[in-house]
């Protein structure tokens, strides 16, 4: 496939069914679930290149795909800090998501907003 002609109103659906298993798209995330996967996914509200409302998109997809609000929850956290694209912005625009997602898989203690900002 050429990407200089890619078509989106058909292309898609011809890469989704030839190499669908590549997709970064699925909300179905069972498998990273069942082998203890925790994650936390996060943009800045006031970021222009990675849409917020993407992330929250793939969020309530996650959500429906693995069986609710409570279900998600028990292994994946999204925060959205108001800060621009990796930095500056109108609020909190350094947090330590790494160390969160350490407490949550080394002592149970799932993040929050507070524990994600330095």
């Amino acid at each position: 496939m050429d990407w200089h002609t890619f078509d989106f109103d058909k292309d898609v659906a011809y890469a989704d069914e030839k190499i669908g298993f590549m997709s970064a798209a699925s909300y179905d995330l069972s498998a990273f679930k069942a082998r203890g996967g925790k994650l936390v996914m996060y943009t800045g509200w006031s970021d222009p290149v990675a849409a917020p409302l993407d992330i929250v998109k793939y969020y309530e997809g996650a959500m429906k795909a693995m069986g609710g609000l409570r279900n998600t929850q028990a292994f994946f956290d999204s925060s959205w800090p108001r800060h621009g694209h990796c930095g500056g912005g109108s609020g909190p625009d350094t947090f330590d998501a790494l160390a969160a997602l350490e407490q949550w898989e080394e002592k149970g203690v799932a993040p929050t907003r507070s524990s994600l900002h330095t």
